[in-house]
């Protein structure tokens, strides 16, 4: 179900790795709305990890939860590898950022670098979290986290 929530935004899954999926977007034309996209992405992931959550310990299975880390930049897209072990994938320093921004992350959350909190501060409720040391990158990160901005009703 976590993939159809990628595909439903025009993500791209790159590869599954034990428990994770990495996923990226790409902007539409001339257009950026990869950060968007991929932030919309995010909180429906976390809500349908709510909902799996609700449905497994009301069978008294393990509870289940995801962190998840977003980072937007350039990245190289295509066919990596030699002949006999090509492989379509996305690799670059942008992709191992959100690796490290979800590795800090609880879970339940979603954890971004600053430019994707350029994209989507005016739209989501963003939350500073401070500069960060993350493995392989020599100066520190300023990351935030974001949730969905609530939604007022009029009555």
């Amino acid at each position: 179900p976590l993939t159809q929530v990628i595909l439903d935004r025009s993500g791209t899954i790159d590869k599954y790795m034990g428990d994770g999926i990495l996923a990226f977007f790409e902007n539409d034309s001339d257009d950026i709305t990869s950060a968007s996209r991929a932030v919309s992405c995010a909180l429906q992931l976390q809500e349908r990890a709510r909902e799996t959550d609700q449905h497994y310990r009301a069978q008294n299975r393990f509870p289940f939860a995801i962190r998840i880390g977003l980072a937007t930049g350039y990245a190289k897209v295509g066919n990596i590898g030699p002949v006999e072990k090509i492989d379509y994938t996305v690799i670059g320093g942008i992709v191992n950022l959100a690796s490290r921004l979800q590795g800090i992350g609880e879970p339940g959350s979603i954890i971004i670098d600053e430019d994707t909190c350029f994209f989507v501060r005016n739209d989501h409720t963003v939350t500073a979290l401070g500069l960060q040391n993350l493995k392989g990158f020599s100066k520190p990160v300023e990351v935030f986290s974001i949730t969905a901005r609530e939604q007022v009703v009029a009555g």
